[in-house]
């Protein structure tokens, strides 16, 4: 495998399996299991170097989680097979709340693999939609009666019967002692660094999507931190000082 310095420890272990994928891709043809938009990033850093034609799908029109489709040759988008289906759950709205913690936690409790659960989205009106792999479709359908502590039945749905997701995201603005991943993540959660510290050594954050360890990294643009229980947040800009030395920083809040 080329050189991927450039990774974090955690990306390159990921890289291995894009190395494997691509290296599988140029004698024929693969299709990925679903794939967050680092792991994307990095399929495509490997494929571009071998010249390879890629497609990738969700879905959704702005799907965060895909599979790619890697082939030598040129191939039609109808053509392929994507293993993919769409469930909608339906629960008793007007008594009970779910999240996409606990239907993920659900789905991840009863044996699925998280590399065969796409995206995971709510309307506005409260309906939950999650798309998966059709291998597991009549799985989940027969086998997953509980969200957490709420009844739930679950049906599947054509690919035209698919939700508008809402916009559960907000621009905020913080000040900063510094851009250290410990600070940005205790101002913006309204908690101790310290509990900001633990939750990063209990590898409760993600960073880019990967578990990461280094509280005292240096936040660059458009990181993205994923903090258990709590969302995402996207580091966007840095807008200044203020008079007091601290940096004024602009951060898309995305979820609880």
């Amino acid at each position: 495998m080329e050189n991927s310095t450039h990774y974090t420890k955690k990306e390159q272990e990921f890289a291995k399996i894009a190395n494997s994928i691509v290296n599988q891709a140029k004698y024929g043809e693969y299709l990925t299991h679903f794939l967050n938009i680092r792991e994307q990033q990095i399929v495509n850093d490997f494929a571009n170097k071998e010249n390879l034609f890629i497609i990738s799908f969700g879905l959704l029109n702005n799907s965060e989680k895909k599979k790619m489709f890697l082939s030598r040759q040129s191939i039609d988008f109808n053509k392929i097979n994507w293993n993919i289906s769409l469930l909608e759950i339906e629960y008793e709205t007007k008594f009970n709340n779910i999240y996409h913690s606990t239907i993920l936690g659900s789905l991840i409790n009863n044996g699925i693999k998280f590399q065969s659960i796409g995206d995971i989205f709510e309307s506005d009106e409260s309906r939950w939609q999650v798309i998966i792999e059709t291998s597991i479709m009549p799985f989940v359908i027969s086998q997953i009666k509980k969200i957490g502590k709420t009844h739930v039945n679950i049906v599947q749905k054509n690919f035209d019967q698919i939700i508008q997701p809402k916009n559960d995201s907000k621009e905020i603005t913080v000040m900063l002692p510094s851009l250290r991943l410990d600070v940005a993540i205790g101002e913006i959660l309204k908690i101790s660094r310290s509990d900001a510290k633990t939750k990063i050594e209990n590898n409760d954050v993600k960073l880019n999507f990967f578990n990461f360890d280094n509280v005292s990294y240096a936040l660059k643009r458009g990181d993205t931190i994923s903090v258990k229980g709590h969302g995402r947040i996207i580091f966007l800009e840095t807008i200044g000082n203020t008079n007091r030395n601290k940096v004024k920083a602009n951060f898309l809040k995305i979820g609880r």
